[in-house]
């Protein structure tokens, strides 16, 4: 299912894209948010968890509302972090929230929590697993605020609700897609940090691929960092430079540097978006892009809180058997000609995954 956000997103990438690669600045504390417009979707509900969570208690007034969007990785990045602010950001108009951002600093993650909280947002969106430990640390001392802990699994705290992806599927279908697609036999990977959520999407990819191709090479490499476009297209340059002929990105910001390095080497040379529909970045280089509703993740939280209907001490646990648009989007440009077999074979696994008959690896070889 195609996103209304997708083309936002892709402008906004586009635009860093054209102003050069290089480290990212990173945004200051306290940075009041402005809302804007986003998607029009809600996640689903969550499956009756064993815990017992707690409930917020009726639908609080629009002036008592306070939600802070706590972030390890800049906006800018076209990807998750935007996603995920075009969620929050809708929320936020739709219920009158006094809101702010925050882009927080290594080694400043607890004292940021106990900021917001002590300030009193009554609702902290906490993306990535970076900010797990913090979350867990702080969250106890502060029983009447409200964390979301976006792709991060908590489950035994009453007041934080966390969440969890199987990226590993929708990966699947971009390796075979791009095992498919590669004239060389060979295709590669840039990700941001070796972790285990980054580690699902590789997995997957490289799962999808020998699934598709027995025979195809796969090469994943690690940039550190998700702040880095530079580096990005650097490790891009270094697989085309070796025949690999598509590469993956999933690493946000760092990320952009590998659409430079496909669009400086120009055709033949193929990109595999992540997150969000990134073929308009780069039209006819771009063979498709693993789909993540992260957008959809954050509104649903936000709105239970608005609602007073937010409960905690669970995870959500996400797949596309749960959320629309999951999974993987083709080129939406049309600049694409694809193989025979290509979409078709797509399709195929995306269907035997729904039904349980492929389960994509979620864990790394390296890692076992």
């Amino acid at each position: 299912m195609k996103r209304a956000s997708s083309m936002i997103l892709a402008t906004m990438m586009a635009a860093t894209l054209c102003a050069g690669c290089g480290n990212s600045n990173q945004g200051t504390a306290g940075t009041q948010a402005t809302t804007t417009a986003a998607p029009e979707s809600t996640a689903p509900k969550a499956d009756d968890a064993e815990s017992a969570p707690t409930e917020t208690e009726g639908e609080k007034t629009k002036g008592d509302l306070k939600a802070a969007f706590i972030t390890p990785q800049a906006l800018g990045d076209g990807s998750v972090t935007d996603l995920s602010y075009s969620g929050f950001t809708k929320a936020a108009e739709e219920f009158g929230m006094e809101t702010q951002v925050v882009e927080v600093q290594v080694g400043e993650y607890e004292e940021t929590l106990r900021s917001m909280a002590q300030e009193g947002y009554g609702l902290l969106i906490c993306l990535q697993p970076e900010l797990v430990d913090a979350v867990c640390t702080v969250a106890p001392e502060y029983p009447d605020i409200l964390f979301f802990s976006m792709n991060g699994e908590i489950n035994d705290i009453p007041n934080v609700l966390g969440s969890a992806n199987k990226e590993q599927e929708g990966s699947y279908l971009a390796g075979v897609a791009a095992a498919l697609m590669s004239e060389t036999g060979k295709i590669g990977a840039v990700i941001g940090q070796d972790m285990a959520q980054n580690n699902r999407y590789a997995a997957g990819y490289e799962d999808g691929a020998k699934a598709a191709r027995p025979d195809i090479e796969v090469s994943i490499l690690y940039a550190g960092t998700f702040e880095d476009p530079a580096k990005g297209k650097e490790l891009a340059l270094t697989l085309y430079n070796s025949g690999y002929d598509v590469v993956y990105q999933v690493a946000a910001k760092t990320g952009l540097g590998v659409f430079e390095a496909a669009k400086e080497l120009g055709e033949g040379h193929y990109v595999v978006g992540c997150d969000v529909d990134q073929s308009p970045l780069l039209p006819g280089q771009v063979i498709g892009s693993q789909i993540t509703p992260y957008d959809t993740w954050v509104y649903a939280a936000m709105k239970d809180y608005g609602e007073g209907k937010f409960t905690g001490g669970r995870t959500e646990a996400f797949s596309m058997n749960r959320t629309d648009g999951a999974g993987f989007d083709f080129d939406s440009t049309g600049k694409i000609t694809y193989k025979d077999g290509v979409k078709e074979a797509v399709e195929d696994s995306k269907s035997k995954i729904m039904s349980g008959e492929i389960v994509p690896e979620s864990v790394r070889e390296k890692d076992k």
